[in-house]
């Protein structure tokens, strides 16, 4: 009579840590966040190194554009 105890592994239900991430896509097509128009110049890392870049320069053209309305008001230089 056959065994059924769960706590005995046999070797087609035996998994480890190791064997899933060795099952892993190295490519990561499911995670791609670079739109398909902008895959052939872009991999994931440098997408959002890109993010990061516009969305400073949107900041700092937030800044730029407050200070100087707050200029304007203060002392204008047009007439």
């Amino acid at each position: 009579m056959a065994s059924n105890n769960p706590t005995t592994p046999t070797p087609s239900n035996v998994a480890t840590v190791g064997d899933a991430a060795r099952a892993r896509p190295t490519d990561y097509s499911d995670a791609d966040l670079v739109p398909g128009q902008w895959k052939a110049l872009f991999t994931n890392e440098d997408w959002l190194v890109h993010g990061i870049i516009v969305y400073s320069t949107y900041g700092f053209l937030a800044i730029a554009i407050i200070a100087h309305i707050l200029v304007y008001l203060w002392r204008p230089w047009l007439p």
